[in-house]
């Protein structure tokens, strides 16, 4: 029923009448298909190998998107409906071996929404990442911050079971963005008591950011978040706040970017600092991209945790073969302390305290 459905929309993205064109209306498909086949290793903190230089085909965010707008005169009316579709599926048993939990086909909502557009800026409703993780995948040199080992893997993510990580999608949002300000735009986000987790007792949070892009290559961002009572403790709140600087030409990129996350219910509050540099050199068709990371020290209660730091490197190549297809080798390297719980992205997922690499060759398509 899923893949009849799918088939219907792409039918009928395609097959939109003239008429519908001819007044203002438009509807497009696009979409990214990004794998690689990956060799990667897990190790725990004693050294032991979990599992060792496994093949895996990696599908990093995989997706397709129906856009719509309607010129209404004052205004235009918009929509989007995206899904994550895999074309490899998991792979079967053992840590590691699987990118993802999900079987060939599979779709998963994206980013989808509708709302209204125009010279007073956008307003929309429905599922999307905000513009708090939206900022850290602008500074990340990897296209979307697609690759096996991102630097969301440490940035805007707890690393502590159980707790909110600002990257996700809420399900149920309200947001508003501003119109361009001399460079300057803004973005606020309310999100609804029944968007939050299952089982969380009155979850809802707020997003605001600001971000600044000069006409000479450099900008500014900062975003703060809040979501309260997120893991089914009442009284609880997940705070963030982060801040970038970065500068480019078509030559080069480079960004840095820091955040501080805190976590505060009865009697607890913990907080984090993560910091992170990222680098890119273009050479024609030629690219090379970089990035590093580090998790600080939990702090619990005034009092710095041992062993709850990571780090995570992650190097890539890339070739130009189109407009829109790319060649693509990285390495990607994650530390863990002991007690830290960060993942290794690619769809590794590691036990506190276990490090990992792997090294990748891939495409990246887009259309």
């Amino acid at each position: 029923m899923k893949r009849t459905l799918v088939a219907l929309a792409v039918a009928g993205a395609f097959l939109a009448p003239a008429a519908a064109m001819a007044d203002g209306s438009g509807i497009t498909l696009s979409g990214v298909v990004h794998g690689d086949i990956g060799f990667g290793q897990e190790k725990d903190n004693n050294g032991t190998k979990v599992y060792d230089r496994q093949a895996n085909i990696g599908t990093f965010a995989t997706r397709w998107q129906i856009d719509g707008t309607e010129d209404l005169g004052w205004a235009q009316a918009i929509f989007s409906l995206a899904v994550d579709q895999q074309f490899s599926g998991s792979a079967r048993g053992g840590s590691g071996k699987a990118t993802n939990n999900n079987n060939v086909g599979d779709i998963n909502n994206r980013n989808s929404f509708l709302g209204l557009t125009g010279g007073f800026g956008t307003i929309k409703i429905g599922q999307n990442e905000h513009q708090y993780e939206i900022q850290q995948i602008i500074q990340d040199p990897d296209p979307a911050a697609e690759s096996t080992h991102s630097t969301l893997g440490l940035m805007t993510s707890w690393g502590i079971a159980g707790r909110q990580n600002f990257t996700s999608r809420d399900p149920q949002s309200v947001w508003y963005t501003s119109p361009n300000f001399g460079g300057v735009t803004v973005d606020v986000a309310y999100i609804t008591p029944r968007g939050g987790k299952v089982g969380s007792v009155n979850p809802d949070g707020y997003q605001l950011a600001a971000q600044w892009k000069s006409a000479f290559g450099l900008a500014l961002y900062g975003a703060v978040a809040r979501y309260n009572d997120e893991d089914g403790a009442t009284d609880s709140k997940n705070d963030a706040m982060r801040v970038g600087v970065g500068y480019g030409m078509e030559l080069f990129q480079v960004d840095v970017f820091g955040e501080q996350l805190k976590y505060k219910e009865a009697g607890l509050t913990d907080k984090r600092v993560n910091m992170g540099v990222s680098g890119a050199l273009n050479f024609g068709q030629h690219h090379i991209r970089a990035a590093f990371s580090t998790a600080g020290k939990l702090k619990r209660n005034g009092t710095n945790q041992d062993d709850t730091q990571a780090r995570l490197f992650w190097i890539g190549y890339a070739y130009t073969m189109s407009k829109r297809t790319e060649l693509q080798v990285n390495y990607g390297k994650l530390d863990n302390k002991a007690n830290a719980q960060f993942g290794a992205g690619g769809g590794a997922v590691l036990s506190p305290g276990n490090d990992a690499d792997r090294f990748g060759v891939g495409i990246r398509h887009t259309f």
